[in-house]
């Protein structure tokens, strides 16, 4: 089966490296945070001498905000993730400084809290409880919507009970 390779330009801060060999192959593994906190681990190649001049300008850019280019592969992990591969070095984010970085992600956190439901809108309010719950619950996609409601309601019944 033909699948596309995806490439985004995004950006993110490396905070370590190691060098690696595969096959005959030289390579490097960056571990990379993105501005909502998230770390995953990226290879670069040096086949090429562009490739080699990539990994050498990551390598020198360590606890940076940087924009790059990340491709992923249509190799797959053992979760049947595909790998990802830094492929471009555009450079540091413009006026970056480490007071910058850190504040993208206290942004980036501040954002996923503001997003949280709150507790008290809820506990007057067990119809939206319920509804929330079975929002949840409909992400999976494997009870219909009337066993999720249903399964929704007895969940809030209960915790009622507990904690009243």
């Amino acid at each position: 089966m033909f699948r596309l390779q995806k490439m985004v330009k995004t950006e993110l801060k490396i905070l370590e490296h190691e060098d690696k060999t595969s096959s005959g192959f030289d390579y490097t593994r960056f571990k990379c945070e993105y501005d909502n906190g998230s770390v995953k681990w990226m290879s670069a190649f040096k086949k090429t001498k562009e490739e080699k001049q990539c990994v050498e300008d990551l390598k020198n850019h360590e606890n940076v905000l940087i924009s790059v280019e990340v491709k992923e592969s249509t190799k797959q992990d053992q979760q049947g993730n595909p790998y990802l591969n830094l492929t471009k070095f555009y450079g540091k984010v413009a006026g970056n400084t480490q007071d910058q970085a850190d504040r993208v992600a206290e942004a980036g956190n501040a954002a996923a809290e503001s997003i949280k439901p709150k507790r008290k809108e809820y506990d007057k309010d067990p119809i939206g409880l319920a509804v929330e719950v079975f929002c949840g619950l409909q992400v999976n996609n494997r009870l219909t919507p009337q066993n999720a409601m249903e399964i929704s309601i007895d969940l809030v019944q209960q915790a009622q009970k507990a904690f009243s």
